[in-house]
């Protein structure tokens, strides 16, 4: 298969289990506490490599998961760090927020993404990316619009705040993945599952710290189906970023077309409001994204 056509398939196949697993997230952590949603949704994530790795080291199996040296972990430790934090934000806001806002304000993290891609990697956009990424800032200021019809002011909102620094985080950490992926090379299984247990740590830890501070938590078999989701998600996204010529600018804009799924599910389901305003917003998007992959090829 045509790398182009490998890590294209390899994106769309993230951004559809991607839809799912928000859908799912929302539902963990409604009514819950959700630093401790996100610590169990780490750890199920997890759960799939750690297997992978006690194989390795029982019988002595490097097919799967392969040694790293210090500094590597060290790198992915700091992946770690920055995906923790930002989990951790999302989380909170996402209790706060209507699904069909909160959505799309994390999903901004493309414009950011982009931008750190022409000035960081030096990824070279066509006509068609550039009127992409136009069309996506109307959506998100269209969004914005909405937001107030809701009482959620954008530039005054703390939930809204968090959720745009979380969106943040969530850039950084797709432009390192780059680096480590395609610069460092590093192997995409023994990646994977070393960042979901140094994830699970270091969230388990603010759980542990923040305990008395937080609301009662309860446990739901929608957090196992959560983190097995983003499991399988983030095994298609980072083989589609170790691709040889993957552009994480791309990447990183049709792996946000996830946000149809919760989108429609807002409404069907949590029985949100101003469904023909935020559909035109949606739209937008759609059209935005479109450019971006006819840009693209």
């Amino acid at each position: 298969m045509n790398s182009y056509f490998l890590w294209i398939s390899l994106t769309l196949a993230c951004s559809v289990i991607l839809g799912v697993y928000k859908l799912s997230k929302k539902v963990a952590v409604h009514k819950n506490e959700p630093i401790a949603v996100s610590f169990f949704t780490a750890t199920f994530a997890a759960l799939p490599g750690l297997l992978l790795l006690l194989h390795a080291l029982w019988f002595n199996d490097d097919r799967f998961i392969r040694g790293l040296s210090l500094p590597d972990h060290a790198l992915i430790f700091i992946k770690s760090l920055i995906v923790s934090s930002s989990w951790i934000l999302s989380y909170i806001a996402l209790k706060f927020l209507p699904l069909s806002l909160a959505s799309p304000l994390r999903e901004s993290t493309p414009l950011w993404t982009i931008t750190g891609a022409f000035l960081i990697f030096h990824e070279e956009f066509t006509f068609f990316q550039v009127i992409g990424m136009g069309v996506g800032i109307l959506a998100y200021y269209r969004f914005s619009m909405i937001g107030k019809l809701e009482g959620i002011r954008f530039t005054a909102n703390k939930w809204v705040l968090l959720m745009a620094i979380s969106a943040v985080l969530g850039s950084t950490s797709s432009l390192y993945d780059k680096y480590l992926l395609q610069s460092k090379m590093i192997h995409v299984q023994t990646f994977q599952t070393w960042f979901y247990l140094y994830n699970s740590l270091l969230i388990g830890l603010v759980c542990l710290v923040t305990r008395h501070k937080s609301v009662s938590f309860k446990f739901k078999p929608s957090i196992i189906i959560t983190g097995l989701l983003l499991f399988f998600a983030d095994l298609f996204y980072f083989y589609a970023v170790s691709t040889e010529g993957a552009m994480i600018s791309v990447i990183a804009m049709l792996r946000r077309a996830s946000i149809i799924i919760p989108f429609f599910a807002s409404f069907l389901i949590f029985k949100e409001k101003y469904i023909f305003d935020k559909s035109i917003a949606l739209l937008f998007f759609l059209v935005g994204t479109v450019f971006i992959i006819l840009g693209a090829t």
